[in-house]
């Protein structure tokens, strides 16, 4: 039996760790990942739904990838129609809803090698804008394009969503370059209103965690 000196380090220590980790956790009460499970977000203002129809087959699975793909639906709260469908996905997807309900990101984790984060405004829901294309055609170097557009493992997805018109969003993954495993992970603030991208910082390591309390498998 361990003595009381050694179960009070040892529960310090526990807290201590705990501490850390949930400072470093941000997660957004308007944000959700979808994958496998009937079950839907509101917007902030409470007058929108976003809903996830899942294919009968597909309920409760763990699977990574399934073969009937499953969709999102937009409805307003007490809509008797189906809605209008966002797309349909066979692996995951993530939600974020802006914090002034006019606007949602969805990260598409479309392939195990792939992510793009599509950005829908309210009032047109037909046309989502791409942020990997958004972040790749604005101003960044040269050496950032080339990490982003490699084909190998490249995710563009947005982290948080604090303020309405400013977008946190990360660029990450890897690649394979002479028996060498290349990884990064570069942090940028979009503004939306004035359409500029801010670089904060660069990982030497491929981070997919982003700011939703149910990440169901990271993406991947």
């Amino acid at each position: 039996m361990p003595g009381i000196n050694s179960t009070i380090r040892l529960n310090v220590l526990c807290s201590l760790l705990a501490a850390v980790f949930f400072s470093n956790s941000v997660f957004a009460k308007d944000a959700l990942n979808f994958s496998r499970i009937d079950q839907q977000l509101p917007s902030p203002d409470g007058l929108y739904v976003i809903r996830n129809l899942v294919t009968p087959t597909n309920k409760n699975s763990d699977l990574l990838y399934v073969e009937t793909p499953d969709a999102l639906v937009f409805t307003t709260k007490n809509a008797r129609t189906k809605g209008k469908a966002l797309l349909k996905y066979h692996r995951n997807v993530d939600v974020f809803w802006a914090p002034d309900s006019k606007s949602f990101v969805v990260n598409d984790w479309r392939r195990n090698n792939f992510c793009d984060g599509l950005l829908y405004s309210v009032g047109s829901l037909h046309k989502p804008t791409s942020l990997r294309q958004n972040l790749l055609a604005s101003g960044i170097s040269a050496e950032e394009r080339a990490l982003i557009s490699n084909e190998e493992y490249s995710y563009v997805f947005v982290d948080q969503w604090n303020k309405p018109t400013e977008l946190a969003i990360k660029a990450s993954g890897h690649y394979f370059l002479k028996n060498k495993t290349v990884t990064y992970t570069i942090h940028y603030l979009w503004d939306m209103k004035s359409k500029s991208w801010k670089r904060l910082k660069r990982e030497s390591r491929e981070n997919l965690e982003r700011g939703v309390p149910n990440m169901a498998h990271f993406g991947a």
